[in-house]
């Protein structure tokens, strides 16, 4: 089974309302896209009742990582079997308002970001990240966890720009330092 009770998934947003999946036809009054708990698994017909009270199949969901309210959008354009993956992230610009605790407004920032790239190497139970100024990062799996890709990325990712920022503050150290 792809999912255990406890696990947060959500209903996929491109299913076809009165088409199959698995065992079990879509209806569209079922279509919740927020967040669902699985609260019960029936193994024999391979199928999920949710903590909102749909049964639904395994195709019908997908697993929700992290913190749901943070996920980012994915759309994925083709199965791949490559274990290297070069990640391009494009520039853009966002904007931050600094205020005093009272609430008024000391400045408006816009910031831009520079455009990156960064590397991943799946190798069995093992992803490597590594970042365009060398930072890397590693996430091993327990050979006894099921391994999920994009769990691994995640982590990976995070521990890279981790070890990148430790890089940073330690030259800022050096320059605080002269």
């Amino acid at each position: 089974m792809k999912f255990k009770v406890g696990d947060r998934v959500r209903v996929r947003r491109d299913l076809v309302p009165g088409k199959r999946y698995g065992n079990l036809l879509f209806q569209s009054g079922t279509d919740k896209p927020g967040e669902q708990k699985i609260i019960f698994v029936d193994d024999r017909d391979r199928t999920y009742k949710t903590d909102e009270g749909y049964w639904m199949s395994e195709e019908m969901l997908e697993p929700i990582y992290g913190n749901a309210k943070n996920l980012i959008s994915r759309t994925k354009i083709k199965d791949t079997t490559s274990k290297v993956h070069v990640h391009e992230i494009a520039e853009h610009p966002y904007a931050a308002v600094v205020k005093e605790p009272n609430g008024s407004i000391i400045e408006v920032q816009e910031i831009k970001s520079k455009k990156q790239s960064y590397k991943v190497i799946y190798n069995g139970l093992c992803t490597i990240v590594i970042l365009s100024d060398g930072s890397k990062g590693i996430a091993k799996c327990n050979p006894n966890d099921r391994y999920i890709r994009q769990i691994g990325h995640d982590i990976a990712h995070k521990r890279a720009r981790i070890k990148r920022l430790e890089k940073e503050i330690a030259e800022l150290s050096k320059e605080g330092n002269k």
